[in-house]
């Protein structure tokens, strides 16, 4: 089901482009520079932005949780002032894999918390190192290859679907046009242009990072079983108004990973943990709190 509005309810998007309240701290790995911003003090957690905005998404999550726990907020590779890893047809997951690994040395054992393509890398990076992720929480991770590698042939026909040589050309990947239908995919029709102008402007400047990133939700190959073996505690969170394919591979991954939770933000389109943030907070504060 779609959300009510194109865009669900009101939100305003100056609250996830601006710099995070404390000091911004900048690393070295691999000839590249990524920045982040980290707050508050207690059992560490990282959290991983969406698809074309940047660590700043989480303000009000950081805030709900800085008093218990020390809170990173990395901007992905080409987001905000991260470098950008390379040529988008050659990006893979694996390559933010580097940028999680390096805040996961200093950090020690950390949770993490992703958001739509943050939620994948949260995901492949509790895979690859099962001893330093204590518990993830993902809200609509686009891990895609759940569809693909599912028994059903509804979920095998969707997979098909998303390889729509639209989203993975080269020539117009990440131009106005694919940026506009990349929104409009998730949000809903219309939701392009229901977003303010420098918002526009902030996904079009994004769109060639946004298209690297899609390219490599599609070469990401774990299969259902793999992700079944993860050790992490794992938390689920989908929106009641986003889309059929979110839905579905939200249940499809609840279902593949022993002792997962999967809840639902009634209401919460796939834009969820900024627009439904309160109900969003919530769950991810009582899931640390319990052992998270």
């Amino acid at each position: 089901m779609r959300p009510p509005t194109p865009h669900g309810p009101p939100f305003d998007w100056s609250s996830s482009s601006g710099p995070l309240s404390h000091l911004p701290m900048l690393r070295r790995v691999a000839s590249r520079t990524f920045h982040y911003s980290r707050e508050g003090s207690g059992p560490p957690v990282i959290l991983l932005h969406s698809s074309g905005l940047i660590g700043a998404q989480w303000k009000r999550t950081v805030t709900s949780l800085r008093d218990r726990f020390e809170c990173t907020c990395p901007d992905l590779w080409g987001a905000g002032q991260s470098d950008v890893w390379g040529p988008a047809p050659q990006f893979r997951v694996e390559d933010e894999l580097v940028l999680l690994g390096t805040l996961l040395d200093d950090l020690g054992p950390s949770s993490l918390v992703g958001h739509s393509y943050g939620g994948l890398v949260a995901l492949q990076g509790a895979l690859r190192w099962p001893e330093r992720v204590k518990s993830v929480t993902v809200f609509e991770p686009v891990a895609l290859s759940t569809l693909q590698t599912s028994s059903q042939p509804g979920d095998q026909a969707e997979w098909e679907s998303l390889q729509q040589p639209f989203w993975l050309d080269e020539q117009r990947g990440g131009s106005a046009d694919w940026v506009r239908q990349f929104i409009e995919y998730w949000s809903g029709p219309g939701a392009f242009a229901a977003l303010p102008g420098p918002v526009q402007a902030q996904f079009i400047q994004a769109g060639p990072v946004v298209f690297g990133e899609t390219v490599a939700c599609r070469k990401a190959a774990t299969t259902l079983e793999e992700y079944g073996r993860m050790k992490a505690r794992l938390q689920v969170i989908r929106g009641g108004a986003s889309t059929k394919t979110a839905a579905r591979v939200c249940e499809l991954l609840a279902g593949a990973v022993p002792g997962a939770k999967l809840h639902t933000i009634e209401g919460a389109p796939h834009m969820g943990p900024m627009t439904h943030a309160a109900q969003f907070n919530g769950l991810v504060s009582e899931w640390l709190s319990s052992g998270g």
